[in-house]
């Protein structure tokens, strides 16, 4: 099913975007008169799709007599995109097992006893 774009003349802002079934007779947009300032193009959108260690950035739009494209690029992470997502991912990880942590470090929890779940629940939620 195609889509498409009604666009203003004077500045190309697109006034709105459509499926083909609003066209029910051909599926097509009408012609419409220049007098008018709008005409309608095909959209095409490019949006590829994304890897693991890689960030999509965009859409540039490109028009055309008869399209009106929409594409996404997907690159590569840089080193420091690596890293700070690695740095950011660890500072979760730490805030998430900080209590925990303190509860051990300060002789909350004996070693060898057998606490119940609530107990220790408890003992955490001291610590939030």
């Amino acid at each position: 099913m195609a889509n498409y774009v009604l666009l203003n003349n004077s500045d190309d802002l697109v006034i709105e975007e459509v499926d083909s079934s609003r066209f029910r007779k051909t599926g097509k947009p009408p012609i419409l008169k220049s007098e008018k300032g709008i005409r309608w193009l095909e959209l095409v959108v490019v949006n590829p799709e994304i890897g693991e260690d890689q960030i999509k950035e965009g859409p540039t739009i490109a028009i055309s007599d008869t399209t009106y494209t929409r594409t996404w690029t997907v690159r590569d992470k840089t080193a420091d995109e690596l890293k700070t997502e690695k740095t950011v991912h660890a500072d979760a990880i730490v805030r998430g097992f900080k209590p925990l942590l303190d509860i051990l470090n300060d002789g909350s929890f004996v070693p060898g006893s057998n606490y119940a779940d609530a107990q220790m629940k408890a003992k955490i939620e001291e610590k939030l």
